[in-house]
């Protein structure tokens, strides 16, 4: 009789305090930042393609994004190293995600 008295203490008890751990935040007193690059970028020897996913970041707070899903079709995406070789890598916009990529025999690398 004392375990079943004391599980129903203790759910009344859990849920008297849920109210007191929630709270709404106004998004107008949370602090804004300017947007950002994100580049997703894996490249390796044996890759078939050279690839780079490139984003803006997005605010979690905003309600509507002017950005669909923070991408970027028209960005200019270029792998170089040091001395002055360096590939463009053109946008593909068929997987849905601001993928960028490039054929690795026109940038070989070891």
């Amino acid at each position: 009789m004392k375990l079943p008295m004391f599980s129903l203490v203790l759910v009344m008890l859990m849920f008297s305090c849920e109210s007191a751990f929630v709270k709404e935040v106004d998004p107008g007193n949370v602090p804004t930042s300017a947007q950002k690059l994100v580049v997703h970028c894996y490249i390796s020897p044996q890759d078939t393609v050279l690839a780079a996913v490139i984003n803006r970041s997005r605010a979690v707070v905003r309600e509507s994004n002017s950005f669909r899903n923070g991408s970027l079709p028209g960005a200019v995406v270029t792998l170089s190293e040091t001395g002055s070789r360096s590939v463009n890598l053109q946008y593909d916009g068929s997987q849905g995600a601001s993928l960028y990529r490039a054929d690795p025999d026109c940038f070989p690398f070891r």
